[in-house]
């Protein structure tokens, strides 16, 4: 078939401006998405699974997109995980079923044939079961040599495998996980030919950013373009071999070497991501510290953050620190205005009760207070608190409760904060929240409201006295 264009288009000299606008448009779109990865970390990235991109399928899942650039797709040849909306921090995850022999596959695996000394891989993870299980595994070239995590096996023993395992042990670490099921955690996996790393040895593994495990045995991994499995696998390269039972909300694998910064870079994105309270400081994709643990030294328990970081593809807007206990959840509602704005918070863990350190005007205050960083211009946000157990009741109209904001812990003389004051059902909720870098807060009453048997009225749960509040005389 001829066809037949009409050049005099290309003579027009708007014609050509808006061509080329639409041509640019399109390329920086591209260069964006591109240059997004965890923590703003691109070099020597390997794959990168989210459960919040990329997937195909609910129940199930069909395929998990990478989005590293590589094209390791993960892909469904058998039974495979369903995806759980708004499961962890308001994000999504796969739950994986052993029962069912779900999992996940790589065909033609993430090695290729290459050669690799380095190998780290960061993982958010919650095992539901403690038994014979494979979280990922891809064999190499020798007969006992693996790309392999055990999260854990049935001897409560965490494993990573990168090069020889179990014949020599100089591909392998391994030890005992320490932590629980049915919790979420950070993983990281280290593995290196060189102790130039960040934790000085060859291997490591970490959770919550805190080492557990470390050696320094010696290997590197050579690919034989074997299939790499999510969720199966161990040690036969038999999908449906040792399937894991828990669920999965990120999988971010390097071949290289991160430097310490680096290696908090991505820590941090996937803590502020999914709540995890990790240990250090917090920093964003600039390398910038948005959580300063020893300027905030007594307020590291429950550590939670919202913030939009454009390199990471981050854009938490409301969160909760996953921990058991913890009360705060920060809501932007809404877009942030720019990048690289954050809210990071965290708490004194203070017994529950009540103290007089409070401005005129308000009888007591929670025990707790919180201390916030902000970086860079987050704007206002919504705040709410689970009163249940801080000491105050929660039966109160809601114009009896105040957020007070102070720079020093000194509540003496806090600033007042009352708009859009609402509780319902023990949670307490404000809106329009302008906090700035620094700040404390706690939660007080207003004066009068409280009332107790001797006037004694932290903690108080319950209270039935035949002279008030009585119902009827006989029955």
């Amino acid at each position: 078939m001829i066809q037949f264009y009409d050049f005099n288009l290309f003579r027009n000299t708007t014609f050509i401006k808006q061509w080329y606008a639409i041509v640019f448009v399109a390329l920086l779109s591209i260069t964006t998405i591109s240059a997004q990865s965890p923590g703003g970390v691109p070099a020597n990235l390997k794959l990168w699974l989210k459960a919040d991109a990329g997937v195909t399928g609910t129940t199930p899942v069909t395929v998990w997109g990478d989005q590293s650039g590589n094209g390791f797709d993960a892909t469904a040849p058998g039974n495979s995980p369903d995806l759980l909306i708004n499961e962890l921090n308001n994000n999504p995850v796969l739950d994986f079923t052993s029962a069912n022999s779900e999992y996940l596959e790589i065909i033609s695996g993430i090695m290729g044939s290459g050669v690799y000394n380095d190998g780290w891989i960061y993982t958010i993870a919650k095992t539901d079961i403690v038994q014979n299980q494979s979280f990922i595994f891809e064999k190499l070239t020798g007969s006992n040599d693996f790309v392999s995590t055990i999260i854990p096996w049935s001897d409560s023993r965490i494993y990573y495998d990168f090069g020889t395992s179990w014949t020599t042990n100089t591909g392998r670490i391994s030890g005992s996980w320490g932590a629980n099921t049915n919790e979420y955690f950070l993983w990281t996996f280290a593995s290196s030919t060189s102790t130039s790393t960040p934790n000085g040895t060859r291997k490591a593994i970490s959770r919550n950013g805190a080492v557990i495990l470390s050696n320094n045995n010696n290997d590197n991994a050579t690919g034989n373009n074997n299939p790499f499995f999510i969720g199966g696998g161990y040690a036969n390269g038999v999908g449906t071999n040792n399937n894991f039972d828990g669920k999965i909300a990120e999988i971010i694998f390097y071949t290289g070497i991160p430097s310490v910064l680096e290696q908090n870079k991505i820590e941090s994105y996937l803590s502020i991501k999914y709540g995890i309270n990790k240990t250090g400081d917090f920093v964003n994709s600039a390398g910038t510290t948005i959580w300063d643990a020893a300027a905030n030294t007594g307020y590291l328990n429950d550590i939670a953050g919202i913030g939009r970081d454009d390199n990471s593809g981050l854009d938490q807007q409301k969160s909760k620190s996953i921990n058991t206990g913890s009360d705060v959840t920060l809501d932007k509602g809404g877009a942030f205005p720019s990048d690289m704005g954050y809210i990071v918070w965290g708490n004194d863990n203070a017994a529950s009760g009540t103290s007089g350190n409070t401005p005129s005007g308000y009888e007591k205050r929670i025990n707790r207070v919180w201390k916030v960083n902000v970086t860079g211009a987050p704007g206002a946000v919504n705040l709410s608190i689970d009163m249940i157990d801080l000491g105050l009741p929660i039966g109160l109209p809601s114009a009896s409760y105040a957020l007070l904001l102070d720079t020093d812990g000194n509540f003496s003389n806090a600033n007042i904060h009352t708009t859009g004051v609402f509780m319902s059902n023990g949670m307490l909720s404000f809106t329009n929240v302008n906090f700035n870098n620094g700040d404390h807060f706690s939660i007080a009453v207003i004066n009068g409201s409280l009332k107790g048997p001797g006037d004694v009225s932290d903690n108080l749960k319950l209270w039935l006295k035949a002279d008030v509040g009585v119902g009827g005389i006989a029955p």
